[in-house]
């Protein structure tokens, strides 16, 4: 059975049906709430969760590539990845999920 003229109009235009408004509002609730929800928790702002997350991110990364030269070479940053991690957990703590 072939689409009416009507049914096809409607196809080729989804936006003219309000349900497709009404989708991608949902939708865009749904991601905002996304980026806003979890840091509200922790009494931030989207920017300061993400610039927190970011330095930890660069911290570790700079622990692991120390960690990775000592392994090659002993007698280089011997302390480095110790510090660096200490000062993760001791400077910035993080309350863990299981605690």
């Amino acid at each position: 059975m072939e689409p009416t003229q009507e049914q096809n109009t409607r196809q080729e235009n989804p936006e003219e049906s309000p349900n497709y408004f009404d989708s991608l509002r949902n939708s865009l609730e749904y991601v905002e709430r996304q980026f806003s929800d979890f840091p509200q928790k922790k009494n931030q702002t989207w920017s300061e969760h993400c610039l927190l997350s970011l330095r930890k991110s660069f911290l570790s990364f700079t622990a692991g590539g120390a960690y990775f030269i000592h392994g090659l070479f002993p007698f280089v940053l011997q302390e480095t990845g110790d510090e660096t991690i200490k000062h993760i957990l001791v400077e910035e703590p993080v309350e863990h999920p299981l605690q």
